[in-house]
């Protein structure tokens, strides 16, 4: 949730973000209840659907976040998909995969901490 505070605090009053409609409810209530309080707006989409991104999209949208694989459901984003459409838009892609671990195999994700053992103690992420 530090992370995402963190994050957060790069968006203004008025700004808009598009967020995946299956997320943990802390970060449910962080924008709804914390963020919203700034000014700063959030529609939830099926992350996965092109469709319900553009239809979502605000001239004052600044960044889509997906969480991936989701919490409660574990449904999984097309990461390259939404990147690429969130490029062209000109927006940031905010993704949390808190959650990855627990679908990745254990070789992989050995791998993961060697190589971004760094990152992991900068965002406090227990390993």
């Amino acid at each position: 949730m530090a992370a995402l505070q963190t994050i957060f605090a790069l968006f203004s009053q008025g700004d808009h973000l598009i967020v995946s409609l299956d997320l943990y409810g802390g970060t449910y209530r962080l924008l709804e209840r914390i963020m919203s309080r700034f000014g700063v707006t959030a529609t939830y989409v099926d992350t996965n659907d092109l469709d319900a991104l553009e239809s979502n999209y605000k001239p004052n949208t600044k960044a889509v976040l997906i969480e991936t694989p989701t919490n409660p459901l574990m449904m999984v984003t097309d990461l390259e998909l939404v990147c690429s459409w969130a490029k062209k838009k000109g927006i940031l892609t905010i993704v949390d995969n808190t959650l990855a671990d627990a679908v990745l195999p254990a070789a992989d994700r050995a791998w993961r901490r060697y190589r971004h053992s760094q990152c992991d103690q900068i965002f406090g992420r227990a390993q």
